[in-house]
């Protein structure tokens, strides 16, 4: 027994039955949609997988690490896309030997793949790649797949014996039952509105247990040919291997080898989705727990739990929200509940499977319907109602991310499932390709409003003054990559038309550059250079992993120490040193005369003999340390000649 579990015991048993009661009516759900596009004689096929995934998820998930409080259930997105695939994959497939038992082993051997990918991608540490799926993409595949789900089960709802009628609408509404009608309607009343009913029941075990009620007081009272059927008998065997047993014959069957490829494509597309659907829902679980999780170890669990309960006859399924809310608020601390939960399953099939028999289908199709309509995203809400009222600010991004759940949406709805996230996942990317490729110059100012704290007297500052738009500084913020690199080049390109001779990148905001960044540096660097003109860069240096960057494109090699500062003011001092040696070329190089020294400028004639003689000449070399902090300070400096900088220690880095 795992050190956790000692001590929790009660609370984890009664979060697991709780847990059961809300598991038991959705799964059963769920169940049906996922076999549904096979006809109505597949609905207590997939009510006994449903049943059985519950109970041998949570048994695999345990064995292979599962330790925190989530509960593994059939989930409304994996059953949607267990329904898409498998409908696409084997409806009419030629190659499917005759008889259910087959087509099952087609749809369990999918699923097994799928669940194979899932764990490839735990172990292969993909969950941060998968979820990285862009969120209108991700909505409009939700968004569709909720309108599948609540079309899918209207015509259970109104009592219709095949939802694949062709016939006029005149025909389909004859075929309606109007009491199964209002029994659907009674449990979506009582699901819906069942927290201000009773608090003692959830609403789904409500709804459930009050439509069927409705139903067969109904059917007693004389109106049994104005409603739908029920599950009725629900065959119950304990797992002996005979579905392992149906995949391996499927394996061998005339025609597989090459329906091999499509249906390892369609599992791919379950294990994406579902994968997604994990990492969302673990995210949420650490909300509700308010327990730090691991996102790998959950695709793993999931992953291993969905390769191994296909074999035993389940369906796949993911994190189950419901299911775990309700375990932790009542009393679930850890994967003891999950053990507990999984074995009230596997006790309770056999139990309880000649009562399911009795429930209503439009009962089940009741409880599907508000399965979908709570699957339907509310940000793609939210950004339409954003847009009627005209309350957002940046309406074009909120309009392009509608544009891009919209195509989704409709591809899905067509059927091409795989095609919808692909074709989302590339708009997505164009538009933030689109959105990235923005210039990255944040600020553009020249040195004759720009200065370096460097001291100078009047004259050098009359100079800037007049001639300092020879100088561009140039800051950057962002990603400097292909996208966006190319509107630098362009105004680099243009400066020296506009009489600049020295453009200064400022690059310490620049997030990221790549290969076509790094040489779009080079590039600009050669043209100034034919100009006659220098670039240099500076705020490299304070970010480890943007110099690394540089060096590994070889940009440090072409530009060196002479022409990459440490920040915007060494650089801007650099380039000013550079302007006025240039424009004094026509004054004689020196130190200043005694007399026009700032020093003196408001000293008499007999003050300044009594302070030249008191003052003494001192030489110094180049990088030579005049006094230093913390020295006594007793004497004045008058600088004749030349320059010094002054360097203050930071007392938090010790440098």
């Amino acid at each position: 027994m795992p050190p956790a579990w000692r001590g929790t015991v009660r609370g984890n048993l009664l979060g697991a039955i709780l847990s059961a009661v809300v598991t038991l009516p959705m799964s059963m759900g769920l169940g049906a949609l996922a076999f549904s596009p096979f006809g109505p004689e597949f609905v207590t096929r997939g009510v006994l997988a449903a049943l059985y995934s519950v109970a041998f998820m949570g048994l695999v998930a345990i064995l292979v690490g599962a330790r925190g409080a989530a509960i593994y259930a059939p989930r409304s997105l994996v059953a949607f896309m267990i329904a898409s695939v498998a409908a696409g994959l084997f409806l009419k497939a030629p190659w499917l030997p005759p008889g259910p038992d087959a087509l099952e082993a087609a749809i369990l051997l999918t699923l097994a793949l799928a669940g194979l990918f899932q764990l490839c991608f735990g172990l292969a540490r993909f969950a941060k790649v998968v979820k990285f799926i862009p969120t209108p993409v991700m909505a409009g595949f939700q968004n569709s797949a909720s309108l599948v789900v609540m079309l899918s089960q209207l015509p259970v709802m109104l009592g219709i014996a095949s939802h694949s009628h062709s016939g006029p609408w005149r025909t389909v509404l004859a075929e309606v039952r109007p009491m199964s009608v209002l029994v659907a309607a009674a449990t979506l009343a009582l699901v819906m509105r069942g927290g201000r009913i009773t608090k003692r029941l959830p609403p789904l075990v409500l709804g459930l247990a009050g439509g069927t009620i409705a139903y067969h007081v109904l059917a007693f009272a004389g109106f049994a040919t104005l409603l739908g059927p029920t599950l009725g008998s629900i065959p119950v065997a304990i797992p002996d291997g005979h579905e392992l047993a149906n995949i391996v014959s499927l394996t061998l069957a005339p025609g597989f080898t090459e329906a091999l490829p499509a249906i390892l494509a369609g599992a791919m597309s379950i294990a994406v989705v579902s994968s997604l659907d994990v990492l969302i829902n673990a995210k949420i679980v650490e909300n509700v727990t308010r327990r730090r999780g691991n996102a790998t170890q959950e695709l793993i669990n999931v992953g291993s739990a969905n390769l191994v309960t296909p074999l035993l006859g389940g369906i796949s399924g993911s994190i189950s929200l419901a299911s775990t809310t309700t375990a932790v608020r009542g009393g679930a601390t850890n994967s003891l509940a999950l053990l507990f939960h999984a074995l009230i399953f596997l006790v309770m099939i056999p139990l309880v499977a000649p009562i399911l028999g009795h429930i209503p289908r439009a009962v089940i199709g009741a409880l599907v319907f508000y399965a979908g309509m709570l699957l339907f995203d509310r940000w793609s809400l939210e950004l339409a109602k954003r847009i009627v009222a005209l309350k957002s600010v940046q309406w074009r991004g909120i309009f392009v991310d509608l544009a891009v759940i919209v195509v989704v949406a409709g591809i899905a709805l067509a059927g091409e499932i795989m095609a919808a996230v692909l074709l989302g996942v590339t708009i997505a990317v164009v538009v933030f390709m689109l959105r990235m490729s923005r210039s990255v110059i944040r600020r553009e100012r020249f040195g004759d409003a720009l200065n370096s704290r460097r001291a100078r007297d009047a004259s050098d500052g009359a100079l800037l003054a007049s001639h300092g738009r020879a100088i561009l500084a140039l800051e950057l913020e962002g990603p400097l990559f292909f996208a966006s690199a190319e509107l630098l080049f362009n105004r680099v390109d243009a400066a020296p038309a506009e009489g600049v001779r020295y453009v200064i990148l400022d690059l310490s905001r620049v997030t990221e550059l790549d290969s076509t960044g790094a040489k779009i540096l080079l590039q600009a660097d050669e043209r100034l250079r034919a100009a006659k003109c220098r670039l240099v860069l500076c705020g490299a240096g304070a970010r480890p992993e943007l110099l690394s960057l540089l060096i590994d494109h070889g940009a440090t090699e072409v530009f060196t120490h002479e022409r990459m500062f440490r920040d915007l003011d060494h650089a801007l001092e650099r380039c000013e040193n550079e302007l006025l040696g240039s424009l004094r070329s026509s004054v004689a190089a020196g130190e200043y005369p005694f007399e026009r020294l700032d020093l003196l400028r408001n000293i008499g004639g007999a003050d300044r003999e009594a302070l030249r003689s008191v003052l003494a000449r001192r030489e110094y070399t180049p990088g030579e340390v005049v006094f230093g902090q913390g020295d006594e300070g007793d004497a004045l400096y008058v600088i004749a000649s030349g320059s010094a900088s002054v360097w203050l220690r930071d007392p938090g880095s010790g440098e």
